[in-house]
């Protein structure tokens, strides 16, 4: 079962990006973010892959009527998530504990956030309160194990894996 939907079309890359673009304007969505995933994956660790573009469309009607029935930015707890991870990463665990909990403020079920909330907790040396986290974890990702972590999430570098791992294993985490 495919998880996104396709369109093949002609034309060379940059004049497609272009129609598309032009498509959505007159749809009433603007661009507000164009990454370009080749040259970032390029810089970044030197990979060379075919062109690939992510643009990130808005329609400021359709934004609009959204936030009143969610007046709450929808992907704040996603945001809040990313820097308690990126916290976590620099050992500043209070901090990270802090965005993880306000991630998990917005929404209780976001997997990721109960997540660093346990590391951090457990690196923090929190014991009790790493415990509770971990509680909650397991409502929420019944499946987790050490073994899954270090063999299911994504890491560019073994220590960060192995920093990460440590903190859930200081939870009580097997």
């Amino acid at each position: 079962m495919a998880y996104y939907i396709a369109k093949t079309v002609s034309g060379t890359f940059d004049s497609v990006v272009a129609d598309v673009t032009a498509r959505l304007k007159s749809l009433g969505f603007g661009i507000l973010s164009d990454i370009d995933v080749q040259a970032t994956l390029k810089t970044k660790i030197g990979a060379d892959m075919p062109k690939y573009r992510i643009l990130g469309d808005c329609n400021p009607r359709f934004a609009r009527e959204a936030l009143k029935l969610s007046p709450r930015d929808p992907f704040a707890a996603i945001y809040c998530g990313v820097a308690a991870y990126c916290q976590y990463v620099g050992k500043n665990y209070a901090e990270a504990i802090r965005l993880s909990r306000e991630a998990l403020r917005q929404r209780t079920d976001f997997v990721g956030a109960h997540r660093v909330l346990t590391a951090s907790l457990g690196m923090a040396g929190s014991t009790d309160a790493a415990k509770t986290a971990l509680e909650g974890l397991r409502r929420a990702q019944p499946n987790i194990t050490l073994a899954w972590l270090a063999s299911e999430l994504p890491f560019e570098h073994d220590a960060d894996k192995a920093h990460y791992v440590e903190g859930f294993r200081r939870a009580g985490l097997r």
